[in-house]
């Protein structure tokens, strides 16, 4: 008897399994369903972005390609097909994180955070901002960093930082909300674009202060 009385003790215990089962299991789902709203959000933009360039007659040529996460990534691509000159696009905040920069420079050049502080008249130990902040500010995500991301509805408060070499090109290119595509446009359009959406745009000599 006493044998069957611990049986009947033991027994419910895989059935408490299964329902905390049940409980922790949807974690996984809740996380894939941001994820495809922040796909679709990133989708929706996208298109708003097309709008926007025909609406401004902006031409541009859309390229699509295996995911570019950073410059290096491309290798010749950008070359292969005349795209203009190949950018980096860093998301940085000042000390504080009170004031947010989107920096555009020549692919080729490293930011030298120092310097640039300086041109800011920011502290120097100014630094890159976080995922969080670029996907609230910009609705982008680390990878796909973009000057079309000021369309964003929350991208009123950022300042641009433009490398002044990039307008001795023709043309440039850059990611439409997702590091699968990239488009082509002239500097000229792109400046009128920076100029009809960017809060402050400053024109950066990185030789000079």
């Amino acid at each position: 008897m006493s044998y069957k009385s611990s049986e009947q003790v033991v027994k419910p215990a895989p059935a408490k399994w299964k329902r905390l089962e049940q409980v922790i299991k949807p974690a996984p789902a809740v996380g894939k369903s941001f994820e495809f709203l922040k796909k679709c959000m990133a989708d929706l933009y996208e298109q708003k972005l097309y709008k926007i360039l025909d609406e401004m007659n902006i031409p541009y040529e859309k390229f699509e390609h295996p995911a570019f996460g950073t410059v290096e990534a491309s290798g010749s691509f950008y070359r292969d097909h005349d795209m203009g000159v190949d950018c980096k696009n860093a998301f940085m905040q000042n000390r504080r994180g009170r004031k947010h920069y989107l920096v555009i420079l020549c692919a080729q050049k490293n930011i030298d955070i120092p310097h640039l502080a300086e041109f800011l008249g920011e502290h120097r130990k100014m630094g890159f901002a976080s995922a969080d902040r670029l996907e609230n500010n910009l609705g982008l995500t680390p990878g796909s960093v973009t000057p079309f991301g000021l369309i964003h509805e929350n991208a009123g408060e950022v300042g641009v930082v433009v490398d002044k070499e990039i307008f001795d090109y023709a043309s440039v290119h850059f990611h439409p909300f997702r590091n699968t595509a990239s488009l082509k446009i002239s500097t000229k359009d792109f400046l009128r674009f920076l100029k009809r959406y960017a809060m402050d745009v400053k024109i950066y000599d990185t030789e000079l202060i």
